[in-house]
């Protein structure tokens, strides 16, 4: 009986086999983790050696090619010589419109409106129309000013000056004339209408036919700017009047754009000072050193009469979107 049960035993345990390790058995979710990580690690790889996108910020304008140009302003301008010898006073604001007749400068041969002047004994008291002229400048100067050109603080501060110093001669002027002391002091009167300018740069004679590349060259530019209070004498230019408000921009163009401009016959014109536009007849001139283009305009020479070289842009041909830089385009297989 006892060796039934052990070879029984025996038996069971002989059944017993050892457990050999095949090989690897996959299933869906190993599957899955190994494409994952395959994919991480691949594009992780692919965004360290990639070029990165840079966002832009898209804005709406103007999606023709720029049109700059620097001009030369050509304007029908008269010299005006001093009609005698003495310290030269202006009475007329520099850009000011005057017409025919009006005060623009005395001479004073003896002396005493600089005296005055120099001295500051005379208290100049403004009236309130005065204070009005200036305030207005003022006002315009305020809603026009931008810090991207800072220039126009002194282009400004020159305004200011002139009207300051046309108001103190007109006061001396008027003591002087109480006193009965105005016999030594010459004045002198616009032959006829138009813009005051006190400077001149030798291009008062130019015409659009003669304009060359040296025109261009600010380098050579010479402007002499007429100072008050100054001795004069009879040979010295007094100041500058612009008589016709129809005046011309002379720019300079290829052949081609030449064609272009020729073919609109008129263009619309934008100054990049004041941001103003204005329509302008085109011509187109064969000088002695290439091509130029004659724009011609019937109004706002006032606006730049004291400024030989003006920047512009034409806007022939403008379409509008939203403009995206060259540097945003990208490529990718």
């Amino acid at each position: 009986m006892i060796g039934e049960i052990f070879l029984a035993q025996n038996k069971k345990v002989s059944n017993i086999r050892d457990y050999r390790r095949g090989p690897l058995h996959l299933n869906i979710g190993m599957i899955i983790f190994g494409v994952l990580f395959i994919y991480m690690v691949v594009s992780l790889i692919l965004y360290m050696n990639n070029k990165h996108i840079v966002g832009y910020e898209v804005t709406r304008g103007s999606l023709s090619v720029p049109n700059v140009y620097q001009g030369i302003a050509i304007r029908d301008e008269t010299t005006v010589s001093c009609n005698g010898t003495g310290y030269i006073n202006f009475f007329a604001k520099e850009g000011e419109h005057v017409a025919c007749g009006d005060l623009v400068y005395s001479l004073d041969s003896s002396g005493k409106i600089a005296e005055m002047i120099t001295s500051q004994e005379e208290e100049t008291l403004l009236s309130d129309q005065d204070l009005a002229e200036i305030r207005n400048q003022a006002i315009v100067f305020q809603k026009s000013f931008s810090k991207m050109d800072f220039e126009k603080v002194y282009r400004f501060k020159n305004q200011l000056e002139g009207t300051a110093l046309k108001l103190s001669n007109y006061n001396m002027l008027n003591n002087l004339s109480r006193a009965g002391t105005t016999d030594a002091v010459a004045f002198s009167y616009a032959p006829k209408s138009g813009v005051v300018v006190y400077g001149i740069d030798g291009y008062e004679m130019l015409k659009p036919s003669a304009v060359t590349k040296d025109c261009f060259d600010e380098s050579k530019y010479t402007a002499v700017q007429l100072e008050a209070n100054q001795l004069v004498s009879q040979a010295d230019t007094a100041y500058k009047l612009l008589d016709n408000e129809n005046w011309s921009i002379v720019i300079p163009v290829d052949a081609a754009r030449a064609a272009e401009l020729e073919a609109e016959e008129y263009v619309n014109v934008k100054f990049l000072k004041n941001q103003y536009t204005s329509w302008a007849k085109v011509t187109v001139l064969q000088n002695t050193d290439g091509t130029y283009v004659q724009l011609d305009f019937t109004n706002s020479m006032i606006t730049f009469a004291t400024e030989r070289y003006i920047d512009l842009e034409i806007l022939y041909n403008r379409e509008e979107g939203l403009k995206i830089p060259n540097s945003a385009i990208v490529e990718k297989e």
